[in-house]
């Protein structure tokens, strides 16, 4: 009963809004994969208790990227983590230049984001406050689910596509890079506008996301 109410939320709200965000890019199929792949192209999501965590993606080997993928998740999955966790199979699709760890953090953030761009009245991301408790303790790339607040600026500043944007670009660039192409003046004048409104609260009165 929970798969199949699973199988709607993707129907109704996951995918439409996923696609909408990343088009034209969709998951690749993984129909010529040499692996078990579901018996035809669609993405896969298989319920099933894991090891640790509640959701994974994976990407057929033996690449990490510009590859199809599936889902393994919990079987009493929340619409919040089937979200994060299929905007993953959407970041699969894109092929990037420097290899897959430079933006791990990058689709952690970006995954933790759109499941509150598909549910944002869920606000389980807020679990992850490192960046804005204290975000002089690590660089924004040496972090990983706590950026969704950045990728949250880079939506009510430039737009959602904007981070459809980032994706196209990091197929020739690095993380860092990609996003500095996006953003009006680069980080140099973008990250303390980011900084300002993230702080949401005295001396800041409005305009904090």
């Amino acid at each position: 009963a929970h798969a199949l109410e699973l199988a709607r939320e993707i129907d109704r709200a996951i995918w439409p809004r996923l696609t909408a965000l990343f088009a034209p890019r969709t998951p690749l199929s993984d129909a010529r994969v040499e692996c078990f792949h579901g018996g035809d192209g669609k993405l896969d999501v298989y319920l099933a208790n894991l090891p640790r965590g509640r959701g994974m993606t994976i990407a057929y080997p033996p690449r990490c990227s510009g590859v199809p993928a599936f889902v393994v998740i919990a079987p009493d999955a929340r619409p919040h983590e089937l979200a994060h966790e299929l905007t993953h199979a959407f970041q699969f699709a894109y092929r990037h230049p420097s290899g897959c760890a430079d933006y791990a953090w990058l689709d952690e953030g970006t995954a933790e984001w759109a499941a509150h761009l598909v549910y944002p009245t869920d606000d389980s991301e807020h679990v992850w406050r490192y960046l804005l408790r204290d975000p002089a303790s690590l660089p924004l790339e040496q972090r990983s689910y706590d950026t969704w607040a950045f990728a949250l600026y880079l939506q009510k500043t430039l737009g959602a596509k904007a981070i459809a944007r980032v994706y196209e670009a990091s197929r020739t660039s690095s993380s860092l890079a990609a996003i500095d192409s996006v953003l009006p003046g680069g980080f140099a004048r973008s990250w303390p506008d980011f900084a300002r409104l993230a702080w949401n609260q005295e001396p800041v009165a409005t305009g904090s996301f």
